[in-house]
């Protein structure tokens, strides 16, 4: 890490712990993350950064719902219920206590990942050690106290054990952006455990030129086979959500849903390159007569 990086982690180091934990705190902290990613204060504009400040210092961000399918475990109830068991992620084991994480019996190949947080995950394969210390201390994580997404603050600590979907490690992640239950790009992201690297396409799978963080990945990605049934369980999910990004794992014909993510990069959205804003929030925020026309056709 070279000196400069360090330097601006220390002093968000020292701005998260000094600042209140409270509402005009968190408000403090959401401003002070915004100018910090996006060079700007936040405006009236309708771009996707502005509407994630605004939700992320709304009271939205506690409203029951978010903050249920805000869980990695108990959100899998809300996606059994709207979209069917076939598309939850198996579970083997839920783990409350280190004595638990210590004792469990872990499977040669599975992830694990705490329920409470994001970001963090360890894939065992092939009975590989696995960091116990480490993943005890993830017990010990606020996630609220480190991004202040206030949908995090109340969730009781767990660690989640699932199996390796698909019998892979490192599969792609697709990831739907939506606003008002409109989806307005498409992320796919391959070696997340890696160099991660993503693709964008719009709601018809047309080829954008910009990524969100991420380096683009130069090979294109196929659209697939079942991503009709995947755009219809991502609207069955987003319609409880004004703006909401639903990630899902594919392979073949079938497809799991991965997680609800309530406040994409805890609210740092920035694209590469930046000046392509403006397309992507309006690939958001005014969708494509096909979504449009499908929505008039489900209301006739």
């Amino acid at each position: 890490m070279s000196i400069s990086k360090r330097l601006k982690y220390l002093l968000w180091v020292v701005v998260i712990t000094i600042t209140p934990r409270n509402k005009f705190g968190d408000r403090l902290i959401a401003l002070y993350r915004f100018y910090r990613s996006q060079k700007r204060f936040p405006s009236s504009d309708k771009t996707l950064s502005n509407e994630l400040y605004r939700l992320k210092i709304s009271d939205e961000m506690e409203s029951p719902i978010r903050v249920f399918t805000s869980d990695k475990y108990l959100s899998k109830f809300f996606v059994k219920a709207v979209v069917g068991e076939q598309h939850v992620v198996p579970t083997i084991a839920v783990l409350h206590t280190e004595a638990e994480v210590r004792g469990f019996d872990y499977p040669k190949n599975c992830c694990i990942k705490p329920t409470h947080c994001s970001g963090l995950f360890f894939i065992r394969k092939e009975g590989a050690d696995i960091p116990l210390e480490a993943i005890c201390s993830w017990l010990g994580e606020n996630y609220y106290y480190n991004t202040r997404e206030r949908n995090y603050k109340s969730l009781k600590p767990a660690i989640i054990v699932e199996p390796l979907i698909f019998d892979q490690a490192n599969i792609e992640d697709y990831k739907f952006t939506c606003y008002n239950n409109q989806i307005g790009y498409i992320q796919v992201i391959t070696d997340r455990a890696g160099t991660a690297k993503e693709r964008v396409y719009d709601a018809d799978w047309n080829d954008m030129v910009f990524t969100v963080k991420k380096p683009r990945l130069e090979r294109n990605i196929e659209r697939p086979e079942c991503f009709n049934e995947m755009i219809a369980a991502c609207k069955g999910l987003a319609q409880y959500f004004s703006l909401v990004r639903i990630d899902f794992y594919v392979h073949g014909n079938h497809f799991y849903v991965g997680e609800i993510t309530h406040c994409p990069e805890g609210g740092d959205v920035f694209f590469v390159p930046r000046e392509m804003e403006a397309t992507a929030s309006r690939l958001l925020f005014s969708p494509s007569p096909s979504q449009t026309g499908a929505v008039n056709r489900q209301a006739t």
